[in-house]
């Protein structure tokens, strides 16, 4: 990176930028749906709030059933890659999001997204998203 015509050293983050230093237990299938149970045994389903208290406690959001809790044999920590979960994203982005932006228009799309209620911890985009220029994962 240039600094006045100069140079100047590449800074590479350290561990201790990136959140807790410990090393977690991985995200199996039968570890995410353990605790899944758990937070809806211990707070009602048709509140959502509370259980969204409950699940963020194991660090997971608000879905009460995975897409893949029916996969047999499956793991997500082992088919859900991070290099897939961003080529996902930005295919997401990129092509499928831009494409109805530019066929319903952005003051519909904006629309959309403004009436969608806010869940906690979760980013509520009230002026839209016709109108970001980057979005990461």
């Amino acid at each position: 990176m240039a600094v006045g015509g100069k140079m100047s050293p590449v800074m590479m983050a350290m561990y201790m930028q990136f959140g807790d230093p410990l090393l977690h237990e991985p995200c199996t299938a039968s570890t995410t749906l353990a605790q899944l149970a758990t937070a809806s045994t211990k707070a009602n389903l048709q509140n959502i709030e509370a259980f969204f208290q409950e699940v963020q406690k194991f660090c997971l959001n608000s879905v009460e059933k995975p897409f893949w809790q029916n996969y047999l044999l499956s793991c997500p920590n082992q088919f859900i890659t991070p290099e897939l979960l961003h080529y996902i994203h930005k295919e997401f982005w990129n092509h499928h999001v831009k494409w109805c932006i530019n066929v319903l228009g952005p003051a519909k799309i904006n629309f959309q997204f403004l009436v969608l209620q806010p869940i906690t911890d979760f980013c509520h985009f009230k002026e839209g998203i016709s109108g970001l220029m980057q979005v990461t994962s």
